[in-house]
């Protein structure tokens, strides 16, 4: 069916060079929505912003840079009085604000004049993180200003059922979509794969370095295990330092990293994080907690076969097409998991990469993906 062309306004960064997960997201609707009728503009709430300045990006993109304030200074004030009046005028103009975050003041304010509003949490309401870091406070805020906001939405995005489940017993919502995260295919794939396992390969995890959320305290112990000679394939963890926790996992494991078996460097992207991808023979992601991982995609989309815990939300998908292997979240498994793979033949690592490659294809590309969330908005309209 075709629908008339009407504007959506994705409330969040657009940085093209060093994305995050959430970013990705962002920059592939923004680039996918078109072939289905959805034009997009990006609204970025920025502290350092003193006026409203409007850029094009390489695709045509508006993006708008609106002064804001710190979360903490937009919850005691609000937006300053030049953004209010743009947003007031500008959210005439568009047909839906999308908001992907959670916990943040200025969005909720930017969203206040939005004609119809959607919001993607992306796990930021995981009981693991409401009841973290900043718990007292977030209870506060859920009790006067988060949850008003939330049951008052057009639609929660949930990216997996069991995210949808769990927004469903928080707030009550009569409007919950599940549309997973996407994955741009990788061309050189293929020929990735046929090199991958030609010489010495390592096991690898790339993410931001949080390690409770990503269980990389129960990977290293797992891998102390495991690590007997040098021939055991070495462990690569890329990603940005999150609280110190660089040099907590250069504490925990020194004999690791001291002798080269596990080597822990920062964040990358672009050509290097291609070549990781392209390098490396199986992907770690042991998460206690996860909306669903981008970069996990990542690796299945490159044919890198994956090695992940129920908590990934990916687990069922991975079973079912054979893209690589489940553990709990257990030391003990995740070390008899990483030892069994070791051993694996070339061709059985080889044939669940390419299976990973096709769960990619299949289940998490952007032309599915983009469909139906162009189809949620186009339903909003025709109910509103």
């Amino acid at each position: 069916m075709k629908h008339s062309i009407f504007t959506v306004a994705h409330v969040g960064r657009l940085r093209r060079s060093k994305p995050n997960g959430i970013e990705q997201t962002i920059l592939g609707l923004v680039d996918h929505l078109p072939e289905h009728n959805v034009a997009s503009e990006i609204w970025d709430l920025d502290p350092e912003a003193r006026t409203i300045e409007m850029t094009l990006d390489e695709h045509g993109t508006k993006i708008f840079r609106i002064p804001s304030r710190s979360r903490v200074r937009s919850a005691i004030w609000g937006l300053p009085i030049i953004s209010k009046n743009w947003l007031r005028a500008r959210s005439s103009l568009v047909d839906v604000v999308h908001c992907h975050s959670v916990f943040l003041p200025q969005q909720i304010a930017a969203a206040r004049y939005a004609k119809r509003t959607v919001l993607s949490p992306h796990g930021g309401y995981m009981p693991a993180v409401l009841n973290g870091r900043s718990r007292a406070a977030k209870k506060i805020w859920r009790a006067f200003v988060e949850d008003r906001f939330v049951r008052s939405v057009s639609a929660l995005h949930a990216v997996s059922p069991s995210e949808a489940k769990q927004l469903e017993s928080l707030f009550g919502h009569s409007r919950i979509l599940t549309i997973p995260n996407a994955i741009s295919l990788i061309p050189e794939a293929e020929r990735a794969l046929d090199r991958r396992y030609l010489n010495d390969w390592t096991f690898g995890f790339l993410g931001r370095l949080a390690i409770e959320q990503k269980g990389l305290d129960l990977l290293i112990d797992a891998y102390r295990d495991v690590r007997r000679n040098d021939s055991f394939p070495r462990l690569e963890i890329v990603g940005q330092d999150f609280r110190g926790s660089v040099q907590q996992i250069r504490n925990s494991a020194p004999e690791l990293i001291d002798s080269n078996a596990v080597s822990l460097s920062g964040p990358i992207f672009g050509q290097d994080k291609n070549a990781f991808f392209g390098r490396i023979g199986v992907f770690v992601h042991t998460s206690r907690w996860e909306g669903l991982p981008f970069s996990v995609l990542e690796a299945m989309a490159w044919g890198c076969p994956v090695l992940v815990t129920p908590e990934t939300n990916l687990a069922g998908k991975v079973e079912e097409f054979e893209a690589g292997w489940i553990c709990t979240l257990a030391p003990r498994e995740i070390a008899t998991a990483l030892r069994n793979i070791s051993q694996l033949p070339r061709e059985e690592l080889k044939r669940r990469g390419a299976n990973a490659i096709r769960l990619a294809r299949e289940s998490f590309s952007w032309g599915g993906v983009a469909k139906s969330m162009a189809e949620l908005y186009h339903t909003l309209e025709v109910q509103s």
